[in-house]
């Protein structure tokens, strides 16, 4: 068993105020006395200034014994327990469904809640929408869990709540312990990886000459050739950020296409499962005049049509939850060979229409320079001087454009704009002119190629540019690719020759002369293309007729496969896994960030909420303070329920084996050794790692072992019954079915119970 929770809680102030709350309430009936009677309303003495503003009482302090009942409240100050209703309710925003209950139980009537990451979802994986940074900014309190529970909800609420909002972080004062895990030999768990490396995912391979979209499916090596029509060949081919979707720009035919690769982490409770699903077209429709530059950034993508110069803008997360009714914002710059860079904080760098385009569009089709958009299409700032612009890019903050002379940086940082031409090195050729731009979140410089130039380092920063591989006659670079976590530069030479990049310091890694066929292509619709997945490197040769993996670290050849007609354009869609996807989860390096799963670890989360509350809406203080007296009578009640319910248990039985190292705190709390499968929450559990948990439960002769909803699956059940092992529901956070945070935890101790007897 691990050592208790130790747990740290400071009352400050905490008697003056009561005394004070008293007094007053002392006061105000003498008053009413003495008004009754005709005497004079005497004044009231002066705040206790010992007593800090807005500070209360906790309504329990939870023992640092977690075997102790949880501690009775104090008494209340004499005051109405309903309080007075302000004008409207206290906005509160909540990070997950467990704090979003408490916060209501306190609350009552009094707040409106909104919850972040909602009943159902997987907070390890959650993604944010802009409205969620409205409803922060709009909050009068922000309530999180902490403890690296959820790294990305916790950043969205640092950046996004307001400084006049109270912000609370419901396991303050706690310390967390370890997290508990299965004692698998580190041989059995881990052999798996020195296999190959597995991909869940597709590409997608658009057709140099003809509309042909063709799929390889990454798992089975399957080729669907001609799998769809585009209508034309296809222009751009990216995919969205999280790797799930791809927008495929097919000009000829004014067609634009997003494409769901079916393959994809969905959000079940404290998990994700992997679905995999038929690759297929949302059917959005988004035709239009012309459709020529696609550009994906963050939680944005955009699309420019020339003809008539709208801009489409495509909300990944939008989409994920509206499907193939969702409808893009539509926004227009006037007919123009341009482009929309997505940008932070919901906005643009949108392209400027040349001046004389009406009086000759044939000549004056280029744009001219850059503005800032917002999402309504308000211009914010203006930059001119780019003769010829074409090519874009972003990092988040600032959109580099390629131009006849140089390169233009626009920025937007906190509400300010600026910008700045950056001319090429000394010795640049007159007509030296960029054509292409590349960026990526995070990375400060950018990389733009001139064909008749070269490639060159474009530092926005330093306001200068230097030439990292140069042109001539016999060879030049004419493909670049950054890598789908902007750490990698894959560059292609028109002899085939492919260089690998570290993208940060520019060091080449490795480079190959053999990896594409004989002869390569370089012409425009031709010309070998490029997509990146995590340790893979994918590269189309339409002169061969195939698509060739590179492995990420040395470029040595880990497959290829035969593609009818000129594959040319590429995108991988399917899971990007790996570090960046791991971030997204717990940070285990804290600890266990579950104390939910000890009723007397949320008195402690009641305590922190009160006095959220309280500072929020000091006028109702009284009114928050017996409501969380009253819950927390109901959570010793739960306490003593469960401790009733394990009771029949017998000891050599009390072993909890779990696919989620969320209940180590329950285990503590009422003397169940716990023991998890730690990585079910950052990755799909295989059918082998299911099998091997269920070995590991039959050989200490155990009747049962324990899987949340989503895990109850055909594997589960199937392995379950050829070993005649029991397989229990239990939950780690509320759900339609159990939809609060007691009713949750008395079905848990219920399945406890009746499995492990």
């Amino acid at each position: 068993m691990k050592p208790p929770i130790r747990t740290s809680l400071t009352i400050t102030n905490a008697f003056p105020l009561q005394r004070a709350l008293a007094l007053f309430t002392a006061l105000a009936v003498i008053a009413l006395l003495l008004t009754a009677c005709g005497g004079e309303e005497p004044g009231l003495p002066p705040s206790d200034s010992s007593s800090a503003a807005g500070s209360v009482p906790p309504v329990a302090a939870a023992s640092s014994d977690p075997t102790a009942a949880p501690a009775s409240a104090p008494s209340q100050p004499s005051a109405p327990a309903t309080g007075s209703a302000p004008s409207e309710p206290v906005k509160v925003v909540a990070g997950n469904v467990v704090l979003a209950d408490l916060v209501r139980q306190v609350g009552k009537d009094l707040v409106q809640v909104d919850t972040l990451v909602a009943a159902g979802a997987d907070a390890h994986t959650w993604q944010s929408t802009p409205r969620d940074s409205v409803r922060i900014a709009e909050a009068d309190l922000v309530v999180s869990n902490g403890a690296g529970f959820s790294s990305q909800v916790e950043s969205l609420i640092d950046n996004a709540t307001s400084a006049d909002a109270v912000r609370v972080i419901a396991s303050e004062g706690l310390e967390p312990q370890e997290l508990v895990e299965l004692p698998f030999p580190e041989a059995d768990h881990h052999e798996e990886e020195e296999h190959e490396l597995e991909l869940a995912g597709r590409l997608l391979i658009g057709d140099g000459e003809t509309g042909a979209l063709s799929i390889i499916d990454l798992e089975t090596g399957e080729v669907r050739q001609d799998a769809f029509d585009l209508g034309s060949r296809a222009g751009r081919i990216y995919p969205t950020k999280s790797g799930r979707f791809a927008v495929a720009v097919s000009s000829d035919a004014n067609a634009v296409n997003i494409v769901d690769g079916g393959m994809y982490l969905e959000e079940h409770g404290d998990h994700e499962d992997l679905v995999e699903r038929d690759v297929s077209t949302l059917g959005i429709d988004l035709s239009g005049d012309r459709p020529v530059h696609l550009y994906v950034g963050g939680e944005w993508a955009s699309v420019f049509y020339d003809g008539s110069g709208d801009i489409v803008l495509l909300n990944e997360h939008e989409l994920e939850e509206e499907g193939a009714s969702y409808e893009p914002i539509v926004l227009n710059a006037g007919p123009h060979h341009g482009a929309a860079v997505p940008l932070a904080d919901d906005l643009f760098a949108v392209t400027i229409q040349h001046p004389d385009f009406a009086q000759s569009p044939d000549d004056y089709r280029r744009p001219i320079g850059a503005e800032i958009w917002d999402l309504e299409g308000n211009s914010l700032y203006r930059a001119e001087g780019c003769p010829d612009l074409h090519g874009d890019a972003g990092n988040g903050h600032m959109a580099v454009f390629g131009c006849t002379g140089g390169a233009l940086m626009v920025e937007a940082h906190d509400g300010e704009y600026e910008h700045a031409f950056i001319s090429p090195p000394a010795g640049s050729p007159d007509d030296f002119r960029l054509t292409s731009v590349w960026g990526y979140n995070g990375l400060d410089h950018f990389f733009a190629l001139g064909s008749a130039v070269g490639l060159y380092v474009v530092d926005p920063e330093e306001g200068g540019m230097e030439q990292l591989i140069a042109a001539s006659e016999d060879l030049r670079p004419i493909q670049v690719a950054l890598s789908h976590d902007g750490e990698l530069l894959v560059v292609i030479m028109s002899d085939g020759e492919v260089r690998l990049y570290e993208a940060h310091d520019l060091d080449l890694l490795a480079s190959s002369s053999d990896a594409l066929g004989d002869e390569i292509d370089p012409s425009f619709w031709a010309r070998p293309h490029v997509a990146t997945a995590p340790g893979r490197i994918f590269i189309t040769d339409s002169a061969a007729g195939e698509v060739i993996a590179l492995e990420s670290h040395d470029l040595e050849e880990a497959g290829h496969w035969e593609v009818a007609g000129k594959p040319t354009k590429i995108a991988f869609v399917g899971v990007l896994s790996g570090e960046e996807h791991a971030e997204e989860g717990h940070d285990h390096r804290e600890g266990d960030p579950h104390f939910w799963q000890n009723p007397r670890m949320v008195v402690h989360y009641v305590n922190q909420i009160t006095n959220g509350l309280v500072e929020a809406d000091p006028a109702n203080a009284a009114a928050y303070l017996d409501n969380a007296a009253g819950y927390i009578e109901e959570l010793e009640a739960l306490d003593a329920y469960i401790v009733d319910a394990l009771a029949s248990v017998p000891a050599e039985r009390r072993v909890m084996v779990t696919f989620h190292d969320a209940f180590g705190y329950f285990g503590e709390r009422y003397d169940v050794e716990v023991q998890a499968f730690v990585g079910a929450h950052a990755e799909d559990v295989s059918p082998d790692d299911i099998a091997n948990v269920l070995e590991l439960v039959e050989h200490r002769g155990l009747p049962a072992v324990f899987a949340e909803p989503q895990f109850s699956g055909d594997a589960l059940g199937q392995v379950a019954r050829d070993t005649g092992i029991q397989v229990g529901i239990i939950r780690s956070l509320p759900d339609d079915e159990y939809p609060d945070y007691i009713s949750m935890m008395r079905s848990n101790a219920d399945q406890l119970a009746q499995m492990l007897r």
